[in-house]
């Protein structure tokens, strides 16, 4: 039971501090002051929606206008990643007017219906079987898939839009930019621009979820960014989770030619606490301080410290009993040997060194490190220092 935060600390209702390695959403840190300040001051003011005109929607658009590519310049402002990914397939399905979706081995969109038939993660659920309208092929990842470069996994992508005819009547293909939940799967460069060109020759839409991994943690503002290719640019872009450090909102961006589509369509999408102006103030207070504070810049060099920091600590234990570390700036994945191995070392940290730690992937073998970038060196080694000493004495081997 978390009470309070401070930066990347957390504490329980018995004052005990806890060291967050795996709390994402703040991305500036628990209780930043001017998330709290931004808040307060509008929320004394006056709290509505969309329906009304409010300058800090407006500024919140014109801040991310001036880091995003130039083809993404509609927004729709929204309250989470699943309601953004959902309004990112309607928009999809307007556009091209057909219904078929791709999406990749063990992706996770959200919890809304529509995004859950997206999402292979979820498929093992009861009653959540596969649609005939989703196609699903494998993430490219080149260390523990069948494949081992990331021109095989585009063939793939090419092998099942032909052999499903989806050449035709293909709608999107939705893709987060890092598979998180999948296991922190570092897409090879130059997959996501070469899979996306594939895409838009079949004549769909390029979605990237960027709910988990965007706004700058990956040393990038944007992780499809990594390619370094215009084809990786994505037609759709949806941003969530941290936008808010904590507080609910989050975005659609698209291009002009999908808005148009829609406003064709004759068909009004509006989200009633979507574009609260409390919501969007604290979004502007957390894209402004990421800019301020140079944050990205920031995720890049914490990043590359803490990579060389887990290697040259863990290397003993590398390929034995830590299998892969993998990751870019402040998203990185540590993937042991068996998922039993991961779960003494999940606990552990939590019960003897209290640090708060993930696990994800399909045999839960992956700890993901994904805390807040104000995250110091003097926590970095910490966090790694502990886990070398549970690899030390694990019984597990």
């Amino acid at each position: 039971m978390l009470i309070r935060g401070c930066k990347e600390f957390v504490y329980d209702e018995n004052e005990t501090e806890y060291l967050d390695s795996r709390n994402n959403v703040p991305i500036l840190g628990h209780a930043d002051d001017r998330i709290v300040q931004a808040v307060a001051q509008q929320m004394s003011l006056i709290n509505t929606n969309t329906r009304y005109l409010h300058p800090n929607s407006t500024e919140l658009c014109k801040e991310l206008v001036a880091i995003l590519p130039k083809n993404l310049k509609k927004f729709f402002i929204v309250n989470s990643g699943s309601e953004a990914n959902d309004l990112a397939l309607r928009l999809a399905r307007f556009h091209t007017g057909h219904k078929n979706v791709i999406a990749v081995t063990q992706a996770y969109h959200g919890n809304t219906t529509a995004v859950m038939e997206v999402s292979e993660h979820k498929f093992r659920a009861p009653h959540l079987v596969k649609e005939d309208w989703v196609t699903i092929v494998d993430n490219p990842d080149c260390v523990n898939g069948k494949l081992t470069n990331g021109h095989d996994y585009v063939e793939d992508l090419k092998t099942a839009i032909k052999e499903n005819g989806l050449d035709k009547n293909l709608a999107a293909f939705i893709f987060e930019s890092i598979i998180s939940v999948g296991g922190g799967v570092i897409p090879p460069k130059g997959y996501i621009a070469s899979a996306f060109k594939t895409v838009r020759e079949a004549g769909g839409v390029c979605i990237a979820d960027e709910t988990q991994i965007g706004l700058g943690r990956t040393g990038n503002w944007w992780a499809f960014e990594a390619d370094d290719h215009p084809d990786a640019v994505p037609d759709i872009l949806v941003i969530g989770k941290q936008l808010g450090n904590g507080f609910p909102i989050s975005l659609v961006v698209a291009t002009e030619e999908i808005v148009r589509s829609l406003e064709q369509s004759r068909i009004e999408f509006f989200s009633t606490f979507g574009g609260s102006t409390v919501s969007c103030a604290a979004a502007l207070a957390t894209v402004r301080a990421i800019k301020n504070d140079k944050l990205v810049e920031r995720a890049r060099d914490m990043g590359f410290f803490m990579m060389n920091l887990l290697k040259t600590e863990l290397e003993s234990f590398i390929p034995t009993t830590v299998k892969d570390i993998r990751g870019r700036g402040m998203y990185i994945a540590i993937q042991y040997a068996t998922g039993d191995l991961a779960k003494h070392v999940y606990d552990t940290l939590y019960t003897d060194y209290k640090i708060l730690a993930t696990l994800d992937g399909p045999l839960e073998d992956v700890m993901i490190f994904k805390p807040p970038l104000c995250w110091t060196e003097t926590s970095g080694h910490r966090y790694v220092a502990a886990i070398r000493d549970i690899l030390t004495h694990c019984p597990l081997k």
